[in-house]
């Protein structure tokens, strides 16, 4: 990184710059993801080992700035190198370095990788004792303060469970970065763990046949280069969707809100090549993603249009008109509440009133896209969020306005017992994002 300062010293600085500048892009409405992948770009100067310290540490200090905040008192770097040493399961020179610069000890707080929330929380107080006021503490150590105050309003609790508890189990899992999963096509699952190596283990799912869990976090790119088109990065969660669905081979399905594509690359990969999929999304260039994405992989029969899903209709069959469609996936713009372990930084540019906002064109997304699906066929809807508005609540509202629509009981996808038609994936199952699913039958032949 460079002559003069010291490599941790630089690398210090730069940290506590980036955490800066992310915390403007979060005030901002922005997603760190993209902005800091941007910027890393950008630095040149910058090897592999230097990016993915850099990247952690910024994360790091969104998932904790609930607790680490009064740190900055004793100065930025100080909160930065506490939260990056909560997540880590080894020490680093540059988080030591963060904390001699706010004339903290160096080896005042070990890793606490692996351990409970509540003896990270003592960790933290003891780095600070002594050196800001006492009656910060309790404070620190409630699980609460690592997320918006407003979220256990709001958050769906399940008939019998406690709320404060599964709130208390909904905080802690935000806390742990589940792994990367991948959707492998059929028969590949061995050639790609081979090209990945004994140090990115892949562990399949045990329901889910297509869907493994990575470890360790290796460069992806020399495998898709060796197997182009025979598996992507998708989340267990997004994957549970597409098992939802559960498209027929000869179907033709329409996924309102596409973005990249991924899930109507899943309802295809399901029909076996025998079938088509509209992918349709307000963005025209994750669609070409999606475009290319097919094209690696071979598979035929989807078409894209770039629509807006609220107030747009489908390109119309010629044979069956605007209701032809054998089923419609609606995988909502959300609130995101279910990817709060993997983008923490969400959880600081979300107010209360955005998720009563999104339930509103969520419903009315359902409302319009209706229309599309043929008498007996079916309508999924899928939402990456926990709250009871944008879940079971939509769902409602969306029943009580839209006649000949009814929940069809499903297994649920991730262990096959049986759902009312409609089914949760928790932050803890796999783990993986969270997740709210319904399928709906439409009435009549």
């Amino acid at each position: 990184m460079g002559k003069g300062k010291g490599i941790a010293e630089r690398q210090a600085e730069l940290a506590a710059e980036l955490v800066a500048r992310m915390e403007r892009e979060v005030k901002q409405g922005n997603p760190v993801d993209t902005a800091l992948s941007q910027l890393l770009r950008r630095r040149r100067e910058l090897g592999g080992r230097d990016r993915r310290f850099l990247s952690e540490l910024v994360f790091s200090h969104f998932r904790w700035k609930g607790w680490t905040a009064p740190l900055a008192l004793l100065g930025p770097e100080a909160a930065a190198a506490a939260a990056y040493l909560l997540d880590a399961a080894a020490p680093h020179p540059a988080a030591r370095a963060m904390l001699e610069l706010c004339r903290l000890p160096g080896d005042g707080l070990a890793p606490q990788g692996g351990r409970t929330l509540a003896e990270r929380g003592q960790a933290l107080v003891d780095l600070w004792r002594g050196r800001l006021p006492d009656n910060l503490a309790p404070a620190l150590l409630e699980p609460r303060a690592l997320c918006p105050a407003w979220l256990g309003d709001e958050l769906w609790v399940p008939p019998g469970a406690e709320p404060g508890a599964h709130l208390a189990h909904c905080l802690e899992a935000f806390q742990l970065r589940p792994p990367t999963w991948l959707a492998v096509r059929p028969g590949f699952l061995d050639a790609l763990a081979a090209q990945l190596g004994p140090r990115a283990p892949l562990t399949p799912h045990p329901r889910l046949t297509r869907a493994a869990a990575l470890g360790g976090n290796p460069d992806l790119d020399p495998a898709r280069r060796k197997l182009p088109g025979f598996f992507q990065v998708q989340d267990l969660a997004s994957q549970a969707v597409c098992e939802v669905c559960a498209p027929r081979a000869g179907e033709r399905w329409w996924d309102a809100c596409a973005g990249a594509g991924g899930k109507a690359l899943g309802l295809l990969e399901r029909m076996r090549g025998h079938g088509q999929v509209l992918a349709s999304d307000v963005r025209r260039g994750v669609l070409e993603s999606a475009r290319r994405r097919a094209e690696e992989a071979g598979l035929e029969g989807l078409e894209l249009a770039a629509l807006d899903a609220s107030r747009d209709d489908p390109p119309r069959d010629e044979r069956d008109g605007l209701g032809g469609y054998d089923g419609v996936l609606v995988d909502a713009p959300c609130s995101g509440l279910g990817t709060w372990a993997r983008n923490p930084d969400a959880r600081w540019r979300l107010a209360r009133a955005d998720v009563a906002a999104r339930a509103d064109l969520q419903v009315r997304i359902l409302e319009r896209v209706a229309a599309a699906v043929r008498p007996g066929g079916v309508l999924v809807y899928s939402v990456c969020t926990l709250t009871r508005a944008e879940g079971p609540e939509a769902v409602r509202r969306f029943l009580a306005r839209v006649a000949g629509f009814s929940p069809e009981p499903c297994p649920h996808p991730l262990d096959g017992e049986p759902t009312d038609g409609t089914a949760w994936v928790w932050p803890w199952d796999g783990p993986a994002n969270g997740m709210f699913m319904a399928r709906l039958r439409r009435a009549g032949r």
